[in-house]
């Protein structure tokens, strides 16, 4: 019995020191990723999610396109946006800088409702309020740092930018 033990041991132990891996094997690239945020900033914050496809990849630096919305609240003013841009990520291990520039397409309904509650209780002679004219569309950009391993589907994002404020992420690439 004891010679049974002691070769299940052996085996295990020289199989268990075969399951670690030197190299990490090559992985096809995961071109998509899907991304949650927060962000806050004094009184203000959001909570949004993007769409990012990978456009390629030359040396250390990789391009994105993306597309998102988000729902922000804050002092004075409250509502959702739409977005698009451009992503640059440079980095070729686990740390990643992320530039990203685009445009946002903002509607304040803050505005819009107290416009709209003066109108329907004082408004003799007004025009109704417009949806259309709360819309704006405003650059977008932001600069933060991802910790994205090449190995691996789930990456985390932090930040600083426009609409965002200051944001804190995660992702999953597939």
């Amino acid at each position: 019995m004891k010679t049974i033990y002691s070769t299940l041991l052996i085996l295990i132990t020289i199989t268990g020191f075969g399951q670690g891996v030197d190299e990490p094997r090559l992985l096809p690239p995961r071109n998509n990723s899907l991304m949650a945020n927060l962000g806050f900033i004094g009184l203000y914050a959001t909570a949004g999610a993007d769409y990012s496809r990978r456009l390629g990849q030359q040396g250390a630096s990789t391009f994105y396109a993306s597309a998102g919305g988000a729902l922000f609240d804050g002092w004075g003013v409250k509502g959702h946006y739409y977005k698009t841009g451009l992503t640059w990520l440079v980095g070729r291990q686990k740390g990643h800088l992320e530039l990203s520039a685009g445009a946002a397409r903002i509607f304040n309904r803050h505005n819009y409702e107290l416009e709209h509650y003066s109108w329907e209780n004082e408004g003799i002679g007004m025009a109704e309020p417009e949806k259309s004219d709360y819309w704006r569309i405003v650059p977008t950009g932001s600069i933060g740092y991802r910790f994205q391993n090449p190995y691996k589907r789930l990456f985390f994002r932090t930040g600083i930018g426009y609409p965002e404020s200051g944001y804190l992420g995660m992702g999953w690439r597939f």
